[in-house]
This record gives structure tokens, C-alpha cells and sequence, in this order.
């Protein structure tokens, strides 16, 4: 090989090292860019999902929304917030139980749901209205023919759509209030049975919401025809209104004074609400029901808008 040959050869390697180099070299950025910005993204993540975010990192604002909702309840009412993804809560009286009335059908509902995903209860299994059922207040089977035939899937579903009593106490009989009960002990509560109904809190109710939307999440066909249903349950107009955009799954009790209802908000962030009341089925405790909700969401919103700037400017 000449010299002029030989140059040509060596700067011809020389020039594809360089290239060689500077290639890795901006593999290399990339992979510690991609690298720092999925740490980054993990991090926020995590932050989003964890309890870091406190009180003492609320805007004025936030604060704010937060003592309207609890100056609201200085009225014979009581309250529970949580929020479903980081379990950020914040309550009036939370332990304070009273009548529960209809709301603890939702607890028997949840119940007979899980059995009939475990095999252990067939919703296809029927139960004739006779004449012992018979229950006044709210329903609809109290105004059909006695003698009627119903699956047990169907007697669910008039329980969570029309509360209906009937329908109830057939489950109860069917089911037993007993096994109810040992099913959420198991969850950390203990539902005390002074009749059919008993009683409930706000942080009981709110540990029905919680178990609830963790069971939608499961994915079961069973949990969507829950919720479902408690999204077109009655009563739905005393917390939410008209121009609602978002989806509510409730259910409500009314006995007498006593009105309380617990509701799962699906909302961009998942919340429950969970109230007790003495204010019977009045116009008052329409606008009272309404208004806590509209705090409630106003709050949820604006707490994760900041929660999500505080994680991103997380170290």
C-alpha cells in the first residue's frame, strides 16, 4: 500500500471512530435521559399515590374549601371525605353511629355479590313472595301479586334500585344477618344489628364505600352490576344534581329523623362521601345533602391539581 493510500486509510478510520464515538455518545444521553425521565415518572407516581401531601401544603384556597365543608356541619349532621386513591380523609363526628335505617342493605348486597363470585351462591336460585314478606315503606314488590317468583340477582337488584324491603328481608332470611356481619369483621367493622337494619357511622359507611370501589376495580361482572345499579339507585337527586357530568354510586336510609347516605364519587379522582343525619326527608336536607356534595368535589378537585404540582416538584 502507498503512503497517499495509507493516509487516506487512516483517516478514513479515524473518521469512523469519531462517528463510532459520537453515536455511543448519544446512546448514551438518550439512555440516561430515558432512564432519569422513568425515574422521574415513577417518582411522581408514587408521590401521587402516597400520603405526602398534607394539610400543611394547602394553599389558602384549599384550606379554605376544606373549613367551609366543616363549618357546614355545625347542624345535626355528620360527615366523612376520603379520598379512594391516597386515602387522604377528613371527618365531623366520624364514630358517631345513629340509625342506620336502609343503608345497611348495601353491606348484605356486597356480601351476597362475593358469595355468588366464590360459587357459593347461585343468583339464579328463586324465592316466591308470600304473604309473611309483606313490608311496608319503601319498594316496589309491595305492589305486586303475593306469590310472585324472584331470582335472587333480581331480589338484589330491587334492594340497591329501590331500597325495597321485601326484597330485603327474603336476602335476609336467605343469607342471615349473622354471616353478614362475620363477612365484615373481616373488613375491620363490626355492623351492629339492633334489628334488620341497626346501626352505621360515617366511618362505617365509609368503609362500605371503600370496599366497594376496590371491588369494581376487581373487575367482576358482579361489581359492575353493583355499582351500576347504586348509580341508578332512587333518592339519587338528593346528591346530585342536574348537571352533574360525573357518575355517583349510593345508597340512602330514611327512618323517621334519620336520613344518611354513602356515596363512591367516580369522578377523575375517586372519592366517597359519607353522611348521617337527623333531618328526616326534608327540603332542608335536600339542599344540605346537595351542597356537602358540591364542597366535597370542589375540594377533591382542587386538591389533586395541587397535589399534582407538589409531586412533580418533588426531589
Amino acid at each position: 500500500m502507498d503512503k497517499k493510500c495509507m493516509i487516506i486509510t487512516v483517516i478514513l478510520a479515524f473518521f469512523i471512530l469519531t462517528i463510532n464515538d459520537t453515536l455511543f455518545e448519544q446512546k448514551t444521553a438518550k439512555a440516561l435521559y430515558d432512564s432519569e425521565k422513568a425515574l422521574k415518572i415513577a417518582s411522581y407516581k408514587k408521590c401521587l399515590n402516597s400520603s405526602e401531601f398534607t394539610d400543611d401544603n394547602f394553599s389558602a384556597d384549599l384550606k379554605q374549601i376544606k373549613n367551609n365543608m366543616l363549618n357546614l356541619y355545625n347542624t345535626n349532621a355528620n360527615f366523612k371525605y376520603e379520598d379512594l386513591t391516597d386515602g387522604y380523609s377528613f371527618d365531623k363526628n366520624k364514630d358517631s353511629s345513629q340509625y342506620a335505617a336502609s343503608v345497611n342493605k348495601l353491606p348484605l348486597a356486597i356480601y351476597a355479590y362475593h358469595l355468588a363470585d366464590e360459587g357459593k351462591l347461585d343468583l339464579n336460585e328463586t324465592k316466591t313472595y308470600t304473604s309473611k314478606y309483606y313490608h311496608g315503606g319503601s319498594g316496589v314488590i309491595q305492589n305486586g301479586k303475593v306469590g310472585t317468583v324472584f331470582t335472587l340477582g333480581e331480589l338484589l337488584d330491587k334492594i340497591l334500585l329501590y331500597s325495597d324491603n321485601i326484597a330485603y328481608d327474603m336476602m335476609v332470611e336467605r343469607i342471615g344477618l349473622s354471616n353478614v356481619k362475620a363477612y365484615w369483621e373481616t373488613k375491620g367493622y363490626n355492623i351492629v344489628y339492633s334489628d334488620t337494619f341497626g346501626s352505621v357511622s360515617p366511618e362505617g359507611m365509609s368503609k362500605y364505600a371503600k370496599e366497594v370501589y376496590n371491588y369494581y376495580l376487581s373487575g367482576s361482572k358482579n361489581a359492575k352490576k353493583l355499582v351500576t345499579n347504586m348509580q341508578k339507585s332512587d333518592e339519587l337527586d338528593t346528591i346530585k344534581s342536574p348537571d352533574t357530568k360525573y357518575e355517583i354510586a349510593h345508597k340512602y336510609g330514611f327512618y323517621d329523623v334519620y336520613y344518611n347516605d354513602v356515596a363512591v364519587v367516580f369522578d377523575n379522582e375517586p372519592y366517597s362521601l359519607s353522611i348521617t343525619s337527623t333531618m328526616g326527608d326534608t327540603k332542608a336536607k335536600d339542599d344540605f345533602f346537595l351542597k356537602s356534595h358540591k364542597l366535597a368535589n370542589e375540594f377533591n378537585k382542587k386538591y389533586w391539581q395541587e397535589k399534582s404540582v407538589f409531586c412533580r416538584n418533588a426531589k
